[in-house]
């Protein structure tokens, strides 16, 4: 089993094209006073944060630092997460495709460290100042595009709607089966060992427990506390598209969808491995409709694309 496929991901990381931030001009943006740049070896081992990407964040008010995280992670926290110095949750936000992007922005790792003046807060520096870091040490050039495409509208299906409302906890059940388990020893890893995961309680941090598991050929997605939007975004991941919530449900619910991936699309799993005792479960839009309740109709919409006209690796420091 494959233990990157298996541990919690960050689920979604996309903007709608009507909701983007904009994007500062560069000469208006406020910019590091120190920042270094260092290559992270080929054996690191890399943190996995949920909502914004690869690596840790500090919560310093002028300090920021990102451990060994991909030039990619750092452009979608600047350029759409935060693109705006605004602080939202990356779990109801769709990333939008990024085009042209050379290999190595997705592979290679780096820690970042920078300073500012003053307290601009996370959101600023993980946004507008980090723009200016990657345009002035990378050399980044961008530019983004709208274009008409392919969409989904996500509807109550024939019957309504079989989600189940959040208590007001902050936990789920994972199956046997499903429990990620380290290659090494076959030991489930850590927060798994019981079979039910609780994330640690933070006073004031709202409930962001999303997984997205594999069990046996299916894939499976498991939430506490997921509102619409949330769940939009991990259907964008899912299909590639765009989704629009026309369901008119507000709230938040714990979802669990078990299906069988489309093996050419974006959630493709290996099939060599896992569980053989559990059983094919059906497509996404048939587990959608009979688990829970909802259905996703083709309609056309516009989404927003980035395209990278120019990168280079880091200047040095």
């Amino acid at each position: 089993m494959s233990y990157a496929k298996t541990l919690p991901l960050a689920i979604g990381l996309l903007i709608g094209v009507g909701s983007a931030p904009v994007v500062s001009a560069q000469s208006t943006r406020q910019k590091f006073d120190v920042a270094s740049i260092h290559a992270c070896g080929p054996n690191t081992v890399v943190p996995l944060r949920e909502g914004g990407g690869l690596g840790n964040v500090g919560p310093s008010p002028n300090r920021v630092t990102r451990n060994c995280v991909t030039v990619m992670s750092l452009l979608q926290d600047a350029y759409v997460i935060f693109a705006d110095g605004q602080n939202r949750s990356a779990s109801s936000i769709q990333m939008p495709p990024i085009e042209k992007a050379p290999g190595w922005i997705s592979s290679d790792l780096y820690t970042i460290e920078a300073m500012a003046e003053g307290s601009p807060g996370q959101p600023v520096m993980l946004g507008p100042m980090m723009q200016s870091l990657l345009e002035d040490r990378f050399h980044l050039k961008l530019h983004r595009e709208t274009r008409n495409g392919p969409a989904f509208d996500l509807t109550v299906a024939k019957g309504g709607s079989k989600l189940k409302n959040n208590d007001g906890t902050c936990s789920v059940d994972v199956s046997s089966a499903a429990v990620p388990r380290d290659p090494a020893t076959g030991h489930p890893v850590p927060g798994f060992a019981g079979g039910r995961v609780s994330p640690p309680s933070q006073p004031g941090v709202p409930c962001r427990l999303r997984l997205n598991l594999r069990n046996g050929p299916n894939q499976l997605f498991i939430s506490s506390a997921i509102t619409m939007d949330g769940f939009c975004s991990y259907l964008s991941r899912v299909t590639a598209h765009t989704i629009v919530d026309k369901t008119q449900l507000g709230g938040k619910f714990d979802i669990r969808l078990e299906y069988l991936p489309d093996q050419t699309g974006p959630m493709a799993l290996d099939q060599t491995d896992g569980a053989t005792d559990v059983q094919p479960a059906p497509s996404l839009f048939t587990a959608l409709e009979q688990q829970l309740g909802l259905k996703l109709v083709p309609v056309n919409g516009a989404r927003q694309v980035i395209v990278i006209d120019h990168i280079e690796k880091p200047s040095g420091n």
